[in-house]
């Protein structure tokens, strides 16, 4: 038997299968998904079995051995990613280590094997690691090699193993014991029984007695996997369902893209929780998405108290060793449900009833690099291929899924008003103060909830404490060293930052920041969440304000924040948009916003519907309860037909308005628009590659716009150069798209980012 296999090297020229010899005492453990070591070449490497083929007359190489027993990739997902390598122009190697705990890729570690006396030292297990030395070292060494003394190995390991809990229990009862410590352990074992390690170490009892009694072989030693996530608050909650949720519920269809169109808090949970749970007792699967880790507390601690150990979680805030745990309780059968982010889209189940996407108007679902896969569209293929329901549930649809329901592509299910009829909230609009960030109606606003102990969330779009310094002698920004953007200044950590690669600039007594034309007169301009907080701070000096950001997210202390908020020790909450969307708090009953004009005045064909968008969905926030709830827009743009949308609150009459404009535009829903990103360390280089492919790709009911440098025109000392292209029909260029891929030069950057959400 042949074992057709696409090895792991991130390489276009190798993305095909290869054939292996399966050897005959694997031939009942390899098949389609198995993860298996070869040899490719002058190395070993790791590889996936994409196909099982019959006996050949050519000779081939044998498959070395398994890497896992289990077979780690469905044939559904092997099937999945061959037809997404194709349409997002990437490799197939790429697309499965997407589809994987990252715990599961192979460590490759080289080694030298020789005359290795004089390195005696260095040795770990015979092998001499070249990770292990020093430059010197491997100086010394390259000279051996070049002389063929020495000889460069690799080895390959799993980055994490499995966790265990280790019990000690006694074997015999019958012996003498006349060791004190030994004669302690003994006698409380024969008392209470198996007991873990960890609960022996807690009483202090000796381990060096404890090794002797293994070793006497009175005691032994068993071990027990772990889980290494656990989440302990649940909320059960009765559920019942009004009478319209009752019908949105009857109304999904089971083989079709649902667009669940509800206004914010109109109980689109509850639907969920209950079309799970009707999937699940017809012994099938489900998988749910959010658009953030921030929401992934929120519905895990629903979930969890519906379903019980049927949950598993996926999203990026785990560790390695979380994830690869969560990801085979999926793949052994543990679970029934998946609540995660983007990549929890991949569970490996094999019986799926139901794929749930929440808030699925949002970008996030979209990865913003290489494999740049849009969750939705991989959900809308494993439902087709699972013959399942696909639910997308926002009260602010995309204008494309929107108008997909229109032309009933996709079937629509709405829900209108809030659960239990409470009112949405009103919202006022105000001008922007010039110099400070809260307005006074905004102010007087904040301080009538303290007095009522209810809850406010302040949102603004931008994280740091100011968004840009200015040379007060030459007017130039102080920007990356590296990219074509200016640095944010974080006050807290005294550094400016670039948001694109993430250099940083320390500023100390000793080291003050100088612009290029060596000046030191610099203004501190714009603002961020972090010079919010202070505002706020020093505004309202006995409350405990909460903030939520990126900056803030990377402690992982969102969980400890919403907690805290939801308990009511704090009652503002900052944020940027991850605090906008699904959360609950019935009291909250003002939501403050600082300034939207950033995004209104964005050079984007999408910058009206996403800053709709953000508003509806950070008003919903407000009076989610039995108080009624009131939002206040600091703006410098109040006539702006969105926010009189917002106001009116008729998603209906906004996407009449919008969809016009796409119209005019040639804009989606009515083309398709991808973006080709060509760079080079000269941006000539970059320029010339760009009008090569244009003309290329100069073919009928095409067209294509550029070559124009972006608004970052350079990232990481690469020039960017980018040509848009608009066409009419699904998957047009995909053959065109491919022979640039296969036939770009190695020192040019190339990006096909088809369908941008930015």
């Amino acid at each position: 038997m042949i074992a057709k296999v696409i090895v792991d090297a991130d390489n276009k020229q190798v993305n095909k299968p290869f054939d292996y010899l399966i050897p005959d005492e694997l031939i009942d453990l390899i098949t389609v998904g198995s993860y298996i070591k070869v040899s490719f070449g002058a190395r070993k490497v790791a590889a996936f079995v994409v196909g099982i083929g019959e006996n050949s007359d050519r000779e081939l190489k044998e498959v070395i051995s398994l890497i896992d027993l289990n077979q780690v990739l469905t044939l559904e997902l092997v099937l999945l990613g061959k037809q997404l390598a194709k349409q997002l122009i990437t490799t197939q190697i790429k697309i499965y280590k997407t589809m994987l705990p990252s715990a599961l890729n192979i460590k490759y570690r080289k080694y030298i094997i020789g005359d290795l006396r004089e390195f005696n030292q260095y040795k770990i297990n015979e092998k001499l690691y070249l990770d292990s030395l020093d430059n010197n070292l491997l100086k010394s060494l390259n000279t051996s090699i070049k002389k063929e003394n020495l000889t460069v190995l690799v080895d390959l390991k799993q980055k994490v193993k499995k966790s265990y809990n280790q019990f000690y229990q006694l074997v015999t009862e019958d012996v003498q014991l006349t060791a004190k410590k030994q004669l302690e352990i003994f006698e409380f074992l024969k008392e209470n029984g198996r007991t873990a390690k960890t609960e022996l170490v807690d009483k202090a009892f000796s381990t060096s007695a404890l090794k002797a009694l293994v070793d006497k072989k009175i005691v032994k030693i068993t071990k027990e996997e772990k889980y290494r996530y656990s989440f302990e608050k649940f909320e059960n909650k009765n559920i019942i369902l009004s009478q319209r949720q009752q019908k949105v519920l009857n109304d999904i269809n089971k083989s079709r893209v649902n667009l669940l169109h509800g206004v914010t808090g109109s109980g689109k949970t509850e639907i969920y929780l209950k079309y799970i749970s009707e999937i699940i007792n017809q012994g099938k699967e489900a998988i749910f998405l959010v658009p953030e880790i921030s929401l992934t507390y929120q519905f895990i601690k629903r979930f969890m108290g519906e379903f019980k150990d049927q949950v598993a979680v996926i999203h990026s805030g785990l560790t390695a060793g979380e994830r690869y745990d969560e990801w085979r309780k999926i793949k052994e059968n543990k679970v029934k449900c998946v609540i995660g982010a983007r990549s929890a889209v991949f569970a490996p189940f094999e019986n799926l009833g139901v794929i749930i996407i929440d808030e699925a108007h949002e970008t996030t679902y979209k990865q913003d690099n290489n494999p740049r896969y849009n969750a939705i569209d991989v959900a809308k293929m494993r439902c087709s291929y699972h013959q399942c329901a696909l639910i997308l549930g926002t009260a602010t649809p995309s204008l494309e899924d929107y108008a997909l329901a229109k032309k009933e592509i996709y079937h629509l299910l709405t829900l209108k008003n809030r659960i239990n009829n409470f009112s949405m909230p009103q919202i006022k609009v105000v001008d922007m103060p010039t110099k400070k960030l809260i307005s006074k109606e905004l102010e007087r606003a904040i301080r009538e909830r303290i007095l009522k102990n209810e809850q406010v969330i302040i949102l603004l779009n931008r994280r740091g404490f100011n968004t840009f310094l200015l040379c007060d002698d030459c007017r130039e920004t102080i920007k990356c060293k590296y990219c074509d953007v200016t640095l944010t200044y974080h006050k807290k950590r005294n550094e400016l930052v670039c948001h694109y690669c993430g250099y940083r600039l320390k500023t100390t007594v000793n080291k003050q920041i100088r612009c290029a034309c060596g000046s030191d007169n610099l203004i501190y301009l714009g603002f961020g969440t972090e010079r919010l907080l202070e505002e706020l701070e020093s505004l309202f000096r006995e409350e405990t304000i909460l903030r939520l950001d990126q900056d803030t997210n990377k402690n992982k202390n969102i969980e400890k924040s919403l907690e805290l908020f939801k308990s009511n020790k704090a009652r503002i909450l900052l944020g940027t948009q991850m605090i906008a969307k699904g959360l609950d708090f019935p009291n909250v009953t003002l939501v403050g916003v600082i300034s939207i004009d950033s995004m209104l005045n964005r050079i984007d064909f999408r910058a009206n519907e996403k800053t709709y968008q953000l508003l509806v969905q950070v008003a919903g926030r407000a009076g989610r309860g039995e108080k009624k709830g009131e939002v206040i827009i600091q703006t410098l743009n109040k006539d702006h037909f969105v926010l009189k949308e917002v106001i009116e609150g008729s998603y209906e009459s906004f996407f009449k308005k919008e969809i016009n404009l796409r119209k005019l535009g040639e804009n989606p829903p009515y083309t398709f628009i991808d973006v080709i990103q060509v760079s080079s360390k000269k941006q000539v280089d970059a320029f010339k590659e760009a009008f090569r492919i244009m003309k290329y790709l100069n073919i009928k009911n095409v067209k294509i716009l550029g070559p124009v440098v972006p608004y970052i025109s350079k990232v990481n000392l690469k020039y960017r150069v980018n040509l848009l292209v608009k066409y009419k029909i699904a998957n047009y260029l995909d053959k065109y798209y491919f022979n640039v891929y296969l036939n770009i030069d190695k020192n040019i950057g190339l990006i096909i980012d088809k369908s941008p959400l930015y």
